[in-house]
Order: C-alpha cells, then structure tokens, then sequence
C-alpha cells in the first residue's frame, strides 16, 4: 500500500533514478496551482496543499533547489512543488511550509500573512496545517496531493476554507472555495 501510495503521487518517491514526469500528480497539482495563482491574483487568493509524506529535511532557497534539479537530485515533494511554482513567476516569499510555523506565534503571524495576501502558498501535513489555523480569508483552493486514512482528517483539512470569514469566497466565488483530491 505505501509504494502504491506514493506511486500516485509521483515515482521519485519510490527511486530517485525515475525522471520527472510532466503528467504526475505533482507537476498536474502546480500547472493548476499556478493557473489559479493568476487568475486570482487581483484577489491575491491563497491556496493550501496538503501532503503527508515526502516532506523537507532542510530549507534550500531557489538557487539550490536549481541546481538540485539540474543534477536528478530529488529532495523532497515540498521542495518540487516551490521550485515548480518559482520557476512559474511565484515570489519565493509567498510561498510558505508550515514546518517553518512550528509555534503558536509563528503559527498566529502565518495566519496573518495568509490573510493580508502576503503568503499565496502554504504546503503542510495533516497534523500541522489541518488545525490551528485561521487562513480562511483570502483561500480559494485546497489541493489534497496525499489523502489522510481517516475521513475525519479530510473534513478538518476542509475546515480551513469552509468556515465564517471567506472574504474569497463570499465576494468571488459564489460563497465556495474549490478542493481537488
């Protein structure tokens, strides 16, 4: 189950010797990603992805993660997901890991980014971005890249769009907010 598990998401977490393929669910999660980014960005709309595995064992800025990828150096889905969206026109800065957010303050001035439209991007697991976080405001878009075993999971991760205070949503969208799975 674990090797099908990431094999959906993309084959560099089973071997780092598969190339990147344009068609995997990652590179396909950051074309609409970057599509939405965009679109929306008069709104300056944020978006979360959610993922389980695969997460970064160190920060590399840009230039590193150029030359990672320059070398098949595979470090991590985070890690592809940021070079992906730089490489697109994102700034660096407005995109986030919540593994940066680790206390109740960094977590509370993350929320705050989010909202003021400073961080578009934010790209955590379960446990740590599914609560605790009042991102609502400006959220269009939840992207689930790894789906939680429990369905409990899915509808807390859900709850950071779905709630009072979608100023997005409310005055964009028809009063929803779009999730992928």
């Amino acid at each position: 189950m674990n090797l099908a598990f990431k094999a959906s998401i993309d084959m560099r977490l089973i071997s780092a010797r598969y190339p990147d393929e344009p068609g995997s669910k990652v590179n396909l999660t950051v074309k609409e990603l970057v599509n939405r980014y965009y679109k929306e960005s008069a709104q300056e709309s944020a978006q979360i992805v959610f993922v389980d595995i695969s997460t970064p064992k160190k920060k590399y800025n840009f230039e590193e993660l150029e030359e990672n990828y320059k070398n098949n150096i595979f470090t991590s889905i985070y890690d592809d997901i940021k070079y992906n969206l730089i490489k697109s026109g994102v700034p660096e800065s407005e995109i986030a890991f919540i593994q940066d957010y680790n206390t109740e303050i960094k977590k509370t001035k993350l929320s705050k980014m989010m909202n003021d439209g400073l961080i578009r991007f934010l790209i955590g697991g379960t446990e740590n971005a599914g609560t605790g976080l009042n991102v609502q405001y400006r959220l269009s878009f939840i992207n689930h890249l790894s789906i939680p075993w429990k369905p409990a999971e899915l509808d807390q991760r859900n709850g950071r769009g779905f709630r009072t205070g979608n100023w997005f949503a409310k005055n964009f969208n028809n009063n929803k907010i779009r999730c992928n799975k």
